[in-house]
């Protein structure tokens, strides 16, 4: 692989294919949420919880449409947020490998990259489920694993065994996270107004 050859893949192409039908159930969400928060607390109050929940949602958006993984001859970019992302270079990248596994709605893939000291992560924008298909995703694995071949010496290759986090899919991560910024905001919400 020469330099020239880098591949970039971003956030925003992969949510391209998103299945709006599932994605608009939240929408629901946020608006029987709004309709029960005024009915049951005051307009400040509710006012707070819907303002966090839009808040928290848009900036999940906007971080999900700059995420991006870039690899070349240097190693690895990953970028899941808004800085410039970070470069691992191939001798510290010890397995590249798909990961399979079934979510609430059904399965989902991701790529992953375990490092020399035994930490895994996903590769941003490199991930494949129901609720965003990627046509492309097995082609765009092999090529980064094709990178990731041509880049290392065999002898310090391992698998990873996995831990807790291995096997949880960014989306169900997200919605941990999620339900605790939820329920920050409705205890920091009923607190502040007894």
């Amino acid at each position: 692989m020469s330099a020239g050859q880098e591949l970039t893949f971003r956030g925003r192409d992969r949510y391209r294919n998103a299945q709006w039908s599932r994605i608009s159930l939240l929408g629901v969400l946020v608006l029987v949420e709004g309709a029960v928060s005024f009915s049951q607390l005051s307009a400040a109050a509710a006012g707070w919880l819907v303002g966090g929940t839009l808040a928290f949602a848009g900036l999940t958006i906007v971080r999900m449409r700059r995420c991006r993984t870039t690899v070349g001859a240097a190693g690895v970019t990953i970028c899941s947020d808004f800085g410039r992302g970070r470069t691992h270079p191939w001798s510290e990248v010890r397995w590249v490998g798909v990961h399979h596994a079934r979510g609430q709605f059904d399965g989902y893939s991701t790529l992953q990259v375990t490092f020399a000291n035994g930490r895994t992560r996903s590769l941003p924008a490199l991930q494949r489920s129901s609720l965003y298909p990627d046509p492309d995703f097995d082609a765009n694995c092999q090529e980064v694993i094709g990178w990731w071949e041509a880049s290392t010496d065999p002898s310090t290759r391992f698998r990873a065994t996995g831990n807790w986090l291995y096997r949880r899919s960014p989306e169900q991560i997200g919605r941990l996270v999620g339900v605790g910024v939820g329920v920050v905001i409705v205890a920091v919400v009923i607190l502040a107004h007894r």
